[in-house]
């Protein structure tokens, strides 16, 4: 694991069962990355409190991104099939291996 797991917030908007059901996905998703991911959904006007909690926001579909705190990261997933968001999914995790990886090498040439 590198460092500590990433928070990812999944943001929809309330009543768009499309961006709903995709962030339910992407948090079955997630959970399948245990030690890597934690993962939380909301939806964009209950968002202000769990926005302090996350490293990266992930607005979904036609969601608007909501004003961030200086320590976290947006990206937006305009496409909610589930094997996009998988795919998705599985690009962070393979890029906090690496990540990890990397911390390890640099360590062991210390």
């Amino acid at each position: 694991m590198y460092k500590r797991p990433v928070r990812l917030l999944f943001v929809h908007r309330r009543g768009e069962k499309t961006e709903l059901d995709a962030a339910r996905t992407a948090l079955e998703v997630a959970t399948r990355h245990n030690g890597w991911i934690e993962a939380r959904r909301t939806a964009l006007d209950d968002a202000e409190g769990s926005l302090v909690w996350a490293d990266l926001v992930l607005t979904l579909g036609e969601c608007p991104c909501p004003p961030l705190p200086a320590h976290a990261q947006h990206r937006h997933w305009p496409e909610l099939r589930q094997a996009a968001i998988e795919e998705r999914l599985a690009g962070v995790v393979g890029g906090l291996r690496l990540l990890s990886r990397l911390d390890e090498d640099l360590g062991s040439a210390l």
